[in-house]
């Protein structure tokens, strides 16, 4: 009979911040847990892995649903001044974009996740994760399916955020 886990707090989330779960009382052994997922440093993941069967077939979209999931996954750790940004964002607005492709010309597996700090705060920087940064002046941020998005950039402005 395999060892049980000991229970999550309710409130957590599927994705969640580290400090946030050790601040209620979660130990650092529960959070290397075998049934959680680190995607990013800080933040872990309760359940399983997506199936890859379940993917769409259509590189543009398993690209795009990458990119969504990536960026619902880092959310614990996103930072109040900073916005998901270049083909993340474009991804999270359904815009279309050309395929990201590896040094052989293949379709990359995981695409990298693009996080924008606006004016003077650092650039995120973890394994994964392309970081910038952008003046306040040159960027929107919208709320998209509950995550902070630089905006399209509209007829006749410029854009430091968006492809």
């Amino acid at each position: 009979m395999g060892r049980r886990s000991t229970p999550l707090p309710d409130g957590l989330g599927a994705a969640f911040d580290v400090a946030l779960a050790r601040r209620r009382a979660v130990s650092r052994a529960r959070l290397r847990g075998g049934d959680l997922i680190a995607p990013y440093y800080g933040v872990r993941l309760d359940g399983s892995p997506e199936d890859p069967a379940q993917m769409p077939a259509s590189p543009y979209e398993r690209q795009r649903l990458q990119r969504r999931t990536a960026a619902r996954n880092y959310a614990p750790r996103l930072h109040t001044g900073h916005c998901f940004s270049h083909q993340t964002a474009a991804s999270l607005w359904d815009a279309p974009l050309p395929l990201e492709r590896d040094g052989a010309g293949d379709p990359v597996d995981t695409p990298d996740l693009h996080v924008t700090a606006l004016g003077h705060l650092a650039q995120p920087r973890t394994a994964g994760v392309v970081g910038h940064r952008s003046y306040l002046s040159l960027t929107a941020v919208a709320e998209v399916d509950g995550l902070r998005v630089s905006s399209p950039p509209r007829p006749g402005r410029r854009s430091a955020c968006f492809p």
